[in-house]
């Protein structure tokens, strides 16, 4: 069994325009020591995901209207979604065996209390810890994550760290209780090339070590094509392809996907182009109409696509998409992001 098996999730708000659908009939699959990538922009569902695996959804107006989340937890199978957000399986799970690294750790440390306090918390409640031992293995977390001098680091605030730092905070209280799966929801969006290069090597060695499964959620196709094993691409609540980090960078075929590509920016003399944003915006979850979600914004769109929904296809053996006209890649054709120099 895999670690974890997400079937038909889907997720509703009730909002007085009418009902939202951030998360429409997903399906994915997380392996033990596997990095999944979920991407696209903002407004897409990425993060209603992440949230949904944790059960933090806010409910209400939030609700999972149906699917399964099966996760093979260290006391057998559960289906997270039929679990009490707020019993005592799920508490047990989240923190614990399903940890989360937030988006902006400036809003999600809080500034009253040490880095050492948060960091034992987290330890305490899970490992049963006494607090002496909590302590210890604090500053045992913040030496791992690469922060120096942690014995006296333990004692500070969180406006005492820069930016880099506190992420790594906010990935040592992650791990400070291994857990089998690390969300991790944009974490690199608020920092800069170099310290954001630093964080993603830093998640992969810990990955390595821990034998851990990621599901890293971004809109930069830059960072995903360096960490990805599979790549989701997300657009209106829909997952519109998926493969891995070879099928999505060297033979996508969803519009969207390839428009996703077309947008990155290039470092290379060879592979010089033109930006070629794509047009419009994410429209409203509320009220879809039927057809393709991306149709309106499509230049490849026929009639068709504004009145059926298409379904996932196989491309490959490794290799899906949603689209009634895919376009073929020809072999070779790569839109791989080359790393940054300054990484």
């Amino acid at each position: 069994m895999s670690l974890l098996d997400v079937n038909n999730l889907t997720v509703k708000f009730d909002t007085p325009e009418g009902i939202a659908c951030p998360v429409d009939n997903i399906s994915f699959t997380i392996e033990e020591n596997q990095v999944v990538c979920i991407v696209g922009e903002s407004g897409c569902g990425k993060s209603i995901t992440a949230r949904s695996l944790l059960r933090i959804v806010p409910t209400p107006p939030g609700r999972i209207a149906r699917g399964e989340i099966k996760f093979s937890s260290q006391h057998g199978p559960v289906d997270i979604a039929q679990l009490d957000s707020n019993g005592e399986t799920m508490r047990s799970i989240r923190g614990n065996e399903i940890a989360m690294i937030f988006q902006e750790p400036m809003t999600s440390l809080n500034p009253a209390y040490t880095i050492g306090n948060q960091i034992s918390e987290s330890i305490i409640l899970h490992q049963k810890a006494s607090r002496r031992e909590a302590w210890k293995k604090s500053i045992e977390m913040l030496e791992l994550v690469g922060i120096p001098s942690p014995a006296q680091r333990v004692h500070e605030y969180p406006h005492q760290f820069s930016g880099g730092m506190r992420q790594r905070v906010m990935i040592a209280i992650a791990l400070s209780c291994r857990p089998a799966l690390l969300i991790a929801d944009e974490p690199t969006t608020a920092l800069d090339v170099t310290v954001q290069a630093q964080v993603l090597d830093l998640l992969s060695k810990l990955r390595q070590e821990n034998r851990m499964s990621v599901l890293f959620i971004t809109h930069d196709l830059g960072v995903v094509a360096q960490i990805a094993d599979v790549i989701l691409v997300m657009y209106l609540g829909k997952i519109v392809e998926k493969g891995t980090s070879e099928d999505i960078f060297f033979k996508a075929r969803h519009p969207y996907t390839r428009g996703l590509l077309d947008a990155i920016p290039s470092l290379s003399a060879t592979q010089r182009k033109r930006l070629v944003p794509i047009e419009g915006s994410v429209p409203s979850s509320i009220d879809l109409p039927p057809g393709c979600g991306f149709a309106s914004r499509c230049h490849l769109a026929t009639s068709r696509c504004f009145e059926e929904t298409p379904e996932m296809t196989s491309v490959s053996f490794t290799h899906e998409a949603s689209c009634w006209n895919m376009p073929a890649r020809e072999s070779g054709d790569s839109v791989r992001p080359e790393r940054n120099a300054d990484s």
